[in-house]
């Protein structure tokens, strides 16, 4: 689980940086955290 979040916030990072949009990044940066803060609970 842990992998797959790292992978996908690589990937956010990425596109963040390409299109050099903050504002996104910063959004679907929240968003995976809270992903992650759900998983980690599960777990």
């Amino acid at each position: 689980m842990v992998m797959g979040v790292v992978v996908v916030v690589a990937i956010l990072v990425a596109l963040a940086m390409e299109r050099k949009q903050t504002v996104f990044f910063l959004i679907e940066l929240q968003l995976s955290v809270l992903v992650y803060k759900k998983n980690v609970r599960r777990v």
